[in-house]
C-alpha cells in the first residue's frame, strides 16, 4: 500500500468543515444518478498499544458509535494492515450518518492522545459512467481521501494493486467535477498520493 509520512505537527483545525463537504457533493450527484448509493468509508491510522484508548479501540469505538445521544449505530470491523496500520471499516445506509461516524472516529482517536497517528479517512464513490472522453466503462469505483493533515480531499482511481496502477486523467476530471459540487478539493496534485490494496 502507497502511503505518506506525516510531516511535523500541524495546527489544530477542526476537520468537521472540510470533511463535511462531501455529504452535499454526494447528494447532488446520486440525486443527478451519476453515482450510486455510497454506503462504505474507512479510516486508516497507526496502531498503537501502548496507547490505552486504541489498546481498547473497539470497544471504544463501539460506545461512540453506539451509545449515548446522537449516536448514528454505523457498523464497523476492524482490519490489520501490515507495517502497525489499522483499518476501521464502516458501513451506514445513510450517508450523512456515515460521514459523521467517519468524523466521529477520527475525533475519537485524536481526542485521545492519537491525532499524529491518524493518516486518512476514505470514501468510495461509484460513478455510473465513465467520467472522460471515450472511456465508456458502465461503472467507475473511485476512493476519496480526506488526508488529516491537508485537511481536504482528492480523488484515486486504481487499475491495478500494483503501485503506480492508476488513472490520472479519470481522477483529474472527478476532481473538477466534484469541486463543482462543493468538495473541498485538494488540487496540489503531488500530494495525490496512492493507496493501493485498499480493503474495500
Amino acid at each position: 500500500m502507497g502511503l505518506f509520512s506525516r510531516k511535523k505537527k500541524q495546527k489544530e483545525i477542526d476537520d468537521w468543515p472540510p470533511m463535511s463537504t462531501i455529504v452535499r457533493a454526494e447528494q447532488r450527484l446520486r440525486d443527478g444518478k451519476e453515482i450510486a448509493p455510497a454506503r462504505t468509508a474507512a479510516v486508516i491510522y497507526r496502531h498503537s498499544d501502548e496507547n490505552p484508548y486504541l489498546k481498547d479501540i473497539e470497544k471504544n469505538l463501539h460506545e461512540v458509535l453506539s451509545t449515548g445521544p446522537g449516536a448514528t449505530r454505523t457498523g464497523f470491523r476492524l482490519k490489520d494492515e501490515q507495517g502497525g496500520l489499522k483499518w476501521v471499516l464502516l458501513e451506514d445506509a445513510s450517508f450523512a450518518d456515515l460521514t459523521s461516524s467517519v468524523f466521529t472516529v477520527g475525533n475519537a482517536i485524536a481526542s485521545n492522545g492519537a491525532k499524529d497517528r491518524l493518516i486518512a479517512a476514505v470514501f468510495l464513490l461509484s460513478f455510473t459512467h465513465g467520467v472522460r472522453e471515450g472511456d465508456t466503462r458502465s461503472l467507475l469505483r473511485s476512493y476519496w481521501i480526506f488526508r488529516y493533515d491537508r485537511h481536504a480531499f482528492y480523488p484515486f482511481v486504481p487499475t491495478g494493486d500494483k503501485e503506480g496502477d492508476r488513472d490520472r486523467p479519470s481522477e483529474l476530471q472527478l476532481a473538477k467535477l466534484l469541486r463543482r459540487e462543493g468538495l473541498e478539493v485538494d488540487m496540489t496534485l503531488e500530494q495525490w498520493r496512492g493507496m493501493w490494496g485498499m480493503p474495500f
